[in-house]
């Protein structure tokens, strides 16, 4: 079994309001699903307003 992984996930929107999480995957396919809820969650912490463009970085988390 793969180990699992840690990734950080930015997501920011036209009025620079910005989001940061770590998220654990335990395999590849899992990014998807860990980027769409961090995306919901920032959705849900701005009460539904976005204004494009949006901004989504991955990124691997290294050290701590």
């Amino acid at each position: 079994m793969a180990p699992m992984k840690k990734i950080t996930v930015e997501v920011d929107d036209e009025t620079k309001v910005r989001l940061i999480e770590t998220v654990t995957i335990h395999h590849l396919s899992d990014i998807g699903e860990g980027v769409k809820d961090v995306v919901e969650d920032f959705v849900r912490d701005n009460e539904g307003v976005v204004f494009p463009p949006v901004s989504i970085k991955v990124t691997e988390k290294t050290g701590g």
